[in-house]
């Protein structure tokens, strides 16, 4: 869903059943050490296996 970047951060959560984007952020950060928001990024420049 990042990946294609058709989606915001908050529509992504939900998604995935969080209801609270600031904790699906949370726990993103947690396991990527980098914040979702980042990684989408790299993800679109290609900097993100």
């Amino acid at each position: 869903m990042m990946a294609n970047g058709n989606f915001k951060i908050y529509e992504i959560a939900e998604k995935l059943g969080y209801r609270n984007a600031f904790y699906f952020s949370k726990v993103f950060k947690k396991y990527e050490q980098i914040p979702p928001k980042e990684y989408a990024l790299r993800l679109s420049v290609g900097k993100v296996s």
